[in-house]
């Protein structure tokens, strides 16, 4: 299931919302609701797999207390927190590969003795990081091993964040535990940001992505059976910016928004990255905590040296890495290899300083990150060099045709909407307003309200149809 599922919105929540604040006078009972919305969310589509997430949440449980013990033992708890992070990236690596090898070996899926996997276990990435986290933060004496094992549990699990995000240290989630209060004006603030992420997710995202797929599927084919316009791909490429935006902020906007329905307070994902004038300051507004994790661990746990050299492999490592966990495939490991480069150039050869202040610097800025996007989104580095040449002209293709203007007319609102929204519109609209006094004030708060409701209106009829 996910939390844009008409499922989800028409059964699962309200359910989840009715039974959590009628279990208001217990928190232990209110947690226990929520990790069992968070199992029978995880149970609807991928049933194959609960047991392997109780599994694994009793695993890692056992872990956190293992080296809780050898840290109080004076020993020093290495071995078994290698244990932890070797287990969790062999099952990464297990079901990011078990599907294509066996499909290799069984194409058509006949003569296997069971059932070829169908997709990736729901939030994989994301359950990895966040279970060698938890144990990483024990070993470091960041926290003390967790004894609930049902609170390590709805760290892990809690569906709201669970398939894209953010991811929370084990520290913060488990204070809220405990202690976190509930309001109505916060309940609505929550559900508020949760219909614009499902806005966002649904009308933005969900529209664009039949612009981008149809595309790169037409980029992909040889040039002698079909020439894109180069006009059609550039706009093919806007659309796969916003694409990505939008579900990045939707699914954040999404997962904060229930966060607060039920006390909680999670990180922000993604801030105003468009606004950014540098690809470094980009990547300080973009995957945030994802990011962030790979900083905290992976390159706070390397020697830190004054020798450049040292520090310069360390910060390649950290986006090799970076890249594999978005995917096995020389497209994501390329797209590390780029992000790195780039930004080895704006901290080396002072790139950015050269550029005049403004519009230059962020059209630069568009331009590395939809370089990466290309990567990202192309199967193979075959489709994304096919994208690359006819984007900029090099396979005899034209630089306009009708086909550009269909698709622009077809796709224009989520095109004009997505651009205006990833600008800083709304926020300088809600100042102006803001400044006008209580009528203009007053008038804004309406439309905002009525908005909402019409937003969510919209995304239900985009649902059912």
């Amino acid at each position: 299931m996910e939390t844009s599922s008409l499922a989800f919105l028409a059964y699962g929540l309200p359910a989840c919302i009715v039974l959590y604040y009628l279990c208001w006078f217990s928190r232990p009972l209110q947690n226990g609701v929520l990790l069992l919305a968070s199992l029978v969310f995880y149970a609807f589509g991928q049933t194959v797999y609960l047991p392997v997430l109780a599994i694994w949440i009793l695993w890692i449980w056992a872990l956190g207390l293992w080296i809780g013990q050898r840290k109080a033992r004076s020993h020093s708890g290495f071995g078994v927190t290698g244990l932890a992070v070797v287990t969790n990236l062999l099952l990464l690596v297990f079901f990011r590969l078990a599907g294509p090898v066996l499909a290799l070996v069984y194409p058509s899926g006949e003569g296997a003795s069971f059932a070829l996997p169908t997709a990736l276990p729901l939030g994989l990435a994301f359950f990895t990081l966040q279970s060698m986290g938890y144990c990483l933060d024990v070993y470091r004496g960041d926290i003390p091993a967790e004894r609930n094992p049902f609170y390590v549990g709805l760290h892990l699990a809690f569906f709201p964040k669970l398939a894209g995000g953010p991811l929370v240290d084990f520290a913060d989630f488990r204070r809220q535990l405990t202690h976190r209060t509930h309001s109505v004006e916060q309940i609505s603030r929550g559900l508020c940001r949760f219909v614009l992420g499902l806005s966002k997710k649904i009308l933005l995202a969900g529209q664009l992505a039949y612009l981008v797929d149809y595309v790169f599927n037409q980029t992909s084919m040889d040039n002698t059976v079909v020439q894109v316009p180069v006009l059609l791909v550039w706009l093919g490429l806007l659309a796969l910016c916003l694409q990505f935006y939008y579900e990045l902020s939707g699914y954040a906007d999404m997962a904060i928004g229930l966060g607060l329905v039920f006390g909680f307070t999670l990180p922000e994902q993604v801030r105003a990255p468009f606004q950014a004038d540098s690809l470094t300051d980009f990547w300080r507004r973009w995957e945030i905590t994802a990011l962030g994790w790979f900083r905290k661990y992976l390159y706070g746990s390397m020697p830190r040296q004054e020798n450049q050299d040292i520090v310069i492999r360390s910060l390649a490592l950290v986006w090799l890495c970076f890249g594999l966990w978005h995917g096995f495939d020389w497209t994501f490991l390329i797209w590390g290899v780029w992000n790195f480069g780039v930004l080895l150039s704006e901290h080396s050869f002072r790139l950015v300083v050269r550029l005049p202040d403004g519009v230059l610097r962020r059209v630069y800025t568009l331009l590395m990150v939809a370089v990466g996007f290309i990567l990202l989104k192309s199967p193979t580095l075959y489709h994304a060099g096919q994208f690359f040449i006819d984007l900029l002209g090099l396979g005899n293709n034209a630089f306009s045709s009708s086909f550009f203007y269909a698709a622009l007319r077809e796709y224009w609102a989520p095109l004009f909407f997505g651009v205006l929204f990833a600008t800083p519109f709304a926020a300088r609209l809600s100042a102006f307003l803001e400044r006008r006094g209580r009528v203009w004030r007053s008038v804004a708060a309406i439309g905002y309200s009525v908005g909402l409701v019409a937003l969510l209106v919209l995304c239900l009829a985009f649902l059912v149809r």
